[in-house]
């Protein structure tokens, strides 16, 4: 998603956590217990922009209902956090 042009601006860093044969996700579907290998992509953005962000998650997502969760930012480096700030538009 991050490698989209159109996405550069919304988008300021994201990384993709590919499975390694420890990493099957385990879930119930249907009632029925289930597995399968995933990637886990984090997004670095703007509360401004995440509702773009999820549309381009569900446009784009294998699953007819991807996990997307938004996680607050409540501290860190001030720099690294200035920098988001004016990187994404």
């Amino acid at each position: 998603m991050a490698n989209e042009e159109k996405d550069r601006e919304r988008v300021w860093c994201g990384r993709e956590l590919a499975p390694d044969n420890s990493g099957k996700l385990c879930f119930l579907c249907a009632d029925k217990l289930d597995s399968a290998q995933e990637s886990l992509l984090i997004v670095k953005t703007k509360a401004s922009v995440l509702n773009e962000i999820v549309r381009l998650v569900k446009e784009t997502h294998s699953y007819d209902i991807p996990e997307i969760i938004a996680l607050p930012i409540v501290g860190g480096n001030r720099r690294y956090l200035e920098w988001i700030d004016r990187e994404v538009k």
